[in-house]
């Protein structure tokens, strides 16, 4: 991989730009947002070039120092990764780059970069760097003419703006913007040149840094399930309300494939398939079924999932559930809305992860996936994993009206100094502005390292970040439940610097799709990772919002800590953590495993259900574009106003209901795509608040 060595080792000197060749293992920098340097090590056998229009490299290497070559089409601008032999001297790795970067059409390269010395080839330790910079104006209100001209007189061209006709203004952290070097030279040192742009534009900017690629979490083989033909459904015990999947999958021999969901300790569908029935531990469950009892199933909220690769909006268990998209992985952000694989049809990551929050729970549709908030909607932001694209889905999802924001992937590894994600000031923004002002709730996860690491989005502060647990409730480890990974966790956490809580991800059951021919063929899948126990949260997330659509962020985040079950304590792991305010935190499983049931049932004080709020008065959708309040006898007796604001709580529309009215219809097809908000008060004082979804 390092197919650009040899001028990513020519460092810029930031006083006289003087070329110099240091040692393989040197470091390099970039300033962070609070102005500290970010340090990071040069990979010794892993590099990335680019070739005109993006091609695959196909010549040979002169002193068979590349061991191996592989052209990354699914990445922005269609990177070729060289592998060099980790016992090359540096003559010969300079050699080969020298004969890298005078191969036709050779565009520019550079060098991988990782936070631990001497880190070659350990997989998903390294990080890629791109051609382009992510910054921050110290002026909020700059203009799209303006941030061009700064990037002409800095020589840089903007690729990215924020949508600033729908964004909210007023922000106290600014929006990002995303720019590409045009110097070939600035492109081999993209973190120098970084630390070099931010140091002479303190005036102008508050923040510049360079665009470092997230992976994702999850690469299992997995279980194809045949499409099953749903069958009466499985008695459930107390509240817990079935869906048909449940049925449709459970067997005698494994009653409780969707386990997740409902796990009464019997033998559980596994991947491999061919292993004798395993059994888990009844209650070991997030108490899904329970909640969707208590009559929620994520009604009228968003999910915004930014992940990898592709989203088939065809599948049968997602037929209807996707919003408008976008593909964030262009060189120009691309919308979508229909079936969108980006580039590889065989790796659908953000279909999977969509369908453990929001599968339908099907009416006669012979499927087997189900989702935690099966009555929520996803908006689909595909990415390859750069820092940029991550904030513009973030910025996007506030222009879409987004409840919750789902991102199943992690840094590669982070260093000491790291105390957030390079996109963070853009979560700000979101729990700052979104639901008007309520704060848009992310969920991140932890990674699959099996170790004490810090792995972010999952560490902001303002992110849910979630491990993952197994059937038998303990912390998913390599070898149990025929997983080979294992859920990161983080010693000696702080108030700060911790993830938040567990959730079943291993053996999940999911919607996928892969390609078998010319023919995109959709299919069911089980699968292992912290990839698909954030959305597990996230579900929940969905079902506590569309039950108590006033909850905040943070309530919901306290909410779900607050009522998690503390698995195994006293055996595996102790809920004593001192450096996190009072008992009740474990290194390893955090706040505990998710409880949606003890969630749903003691909220935050001065918090009510939504039918709570309600009483006397409904909403009803009548189809057509037309939606109507209903009143029970006598509520309406002295007149009624309905008020209808926007997702930014603009007022657009109100409405007198005259008294002893009991059906009042009102007709939205004049609104555009959003979210609304409907406050009708009775002169009698009685008030309902309502969520509309246009």
């Amino acid at each position: 991989m390092k197919t650009t060595l040899k001028i990513l080792l020519t460092l810029y000197a930031f006083s006289n730009l003087k070329a110099q060749t240091p040692p393989m293992s040197d470091s390099t920098f970039y300033y962070n947002s609070a102005g500290g340097k970010e340090w990071y090590y040069y990979q010794r056998d892993v590099g990335f070039a680019r070739f005109t229009s993006g091609a695959q490299y196909t010549g040979g290497s002169q002193s068979n120092m590349i061991t191996s070559t592989e052209w990354l089409t699914g990445l922005r601008d269609s990177l070729n990764q060289i592998n060099f032999d980790t016992s090359a001297t540096n003559f010969q790795i300079n050699a080969e780059n020298l004969y890298l970067s005078g191969y036709p059409g050779f565009e520019y390269g550079y060098l991988a970069i990782t936070r631990d010395k001497y880190d070659c080839g350990t997989h998903n330790k390294w990080y890629m760097p791109s051609n382009r910079l992510v910054v921050i104006f110290q002026d909020a209100a700059i203009t799209i003419a303006g941030a061009t001209a700064w990037g002409v007189a800095n020589n840089l061209t903007l690729v990215q703006s924020p949508d600033l006709s729908n964004l909210p203004s007023g922000n106290p952290y600014g929006w990002s913007w995303v720019f590409r070097m045009n110097d070939k030279l600035d492109m081999m040192q993209p973190l120098p040149t970084a630390a070099r742009l931010w140091l002479a534009n303190q005036d102008v900017v508050s923040h510049l840094e360079p665009d470092i690629r997230f992976f994702k979490v999850e690469k299992e083989p997995f279980v194809q399930e045949a499409f099953r033909p749903t069958v009466g459904e499985t008695p459930y015990d107390g509240t817990c309300e079935s869906s048909p999947e449940m049925s449709a999958l459970a067997s005698s021999s494994t009653p409780d494939a969707l386990w997740h969901i409902r796990n009464n300790g019997n033998p559980l569908r596994l991947n491999p398939s061919n292993q004798l029935p395993m059994s888990g531990t009844s209650g070991a469950d997030a108490d899904i079924c329970e909640c969707w009892g208590e009559g929620y199933h994520g009604e009228n909220i968003k999910v915004a999932v930014c992940d990898f690769d592709g989203f088939n909006y065809n599948h049968p268990d997602m037929v209807g559930q996707y919003l408008p998209g976008v593909d964030f992985g262009q060189a120009t952000p691309v919308p979508f809305n229909n079936t969108y694989y980006g580039i590889n049809i065989n790796d659908t990551h953000g279909e999977q992860v969509s369908s453990i929050i929001a599968a339908l729970a099907n009416t006669g549709a012979n499927t087997s996936a189900v989702g935690v908030a099966y009555n929520s909607k996803i908006l689909p932001y595909r990415i390859t994993g750069f820092s940029s694209e991550i904030q513009g889905a973030i910025q996007q999802a506030l222009v879409d009206g987004a409840d919750i924001f789902n991102m199943s992937f992690t840094s590669a590894s982070t260093g000491a100094t790291q105390t957030q994600s390079t996109f963070y000031a853009q979560i700000q923004n979101a729990i700052a502005t979104g639901r008007g002002g309520l704060g848009i709730v992310f969920v991140s996860s932890t990674g699959n390292g099996n170790g004490s690491a810090k792995r972010f989005p999952a560490m902001d502060p303002e992110v849910i970040g979630v491990g993952a647990t197994t059937p038998d409730d303990e912390r998913a480890t390599p070898g149990q439940w025929f997983w080979t990974g294992g859920s990161t966790y983080y010693n000696n956490a702080t108030n700060l610097q911790r993830y938040d809580n567990v959730a079943p991800g291993t053996q999940i059951m999911m919607a996928a799709t892969t390609s078998q021919g010319t023919a995109n063929n959709p299919i069911n899948k089980v699968g292992n990772g912290a990839s698909f126990a954030a959305p597990v949260v996230s579900g929940i997330a969905a079902i506590l919002l569309s039950a108590y659509p006033s909850m905040t962020y943070l309530q919901v985040t306290n909410v779900i800590n607050g009522n998690a079950d503390k698995i195994q304590s006293g055996v595996y792991y102790f809920y004593v953590n001192p450096n996190v305010s009072g008992n009740g935190y474990s290194d390893e499983t955090f706040f505990g495993r998710v409880n949606c049931f003890n969630a749903m049932q003691n909220p935050t004080t001065g918090i009510q259900k939504q039918q709570d709020i309600s009483e006397g008065i409904n909403l009803a959708y009548v189809g057509n574009d037309e939606n109507a309040i209903l009143f029970t006898k006598g509520t309406n007796s002295e007149g009624s106003v309905m008020k209808i604001y926007d997702i930014s709580g603009r007022l657009i529309e109100t409405d007198k209901i005259e008294r002893d009215q009991n059906t009042f219809i009102w007709n939205t097809s004049k609104y555009t795509e959003g979210v609304y908000v409907i406050n009708v008060t009775t002169n009698k004082n009685t008030q309902a608040v309502f969520k509309f979804i246009k």
